[in-house]
């Protein structure tokens, strides 16, 4: 079996590194994706701020640390993100079943 690096199939980037203490909850509003390890990560719903690009969705969300290190949660929709928490992007198409 081959290793490939993860960068050569997603594209890795940072998180929207927002404080949920600091953002409106809202329960028709975008989902707030955190390191938390249960819910898919989504820990709230809150009101999109004007000027601040969402993650994409189809993308997997990724937290840098704490107890849920590397535990990886495919997101469907766009999502503001916590602190520590990184986003891949596939570089080529891919079939989800």
């Amino acid at each position: 079996m081959k290793l490939v690096r993860l960068d050569s199939i997603f594209q890795v980037s940072y998180g929207t590194d927002l404080e949920l203490n600091k953002l409106e909850l809202s329960d028709d509003g975008i989902r707030f994706v955190s390191r938390n390890r249960n819910s898919n990560g989504i820990v709230a719903h809150v009101k999109r701020l004007e000027g601040v690009k969402p993650n994409p969705a189809n993308s997997i969300s990724v937290p840098l640390g704490s107890s849920s290190v590397l535990y990886a949660h495919y997101q469907d929709k766009e999502y503001y993100s916590g602190r520590d928490l990184a986003y891949l992007t596939p570089l080529k198409n891919i079939k989800l079943n």
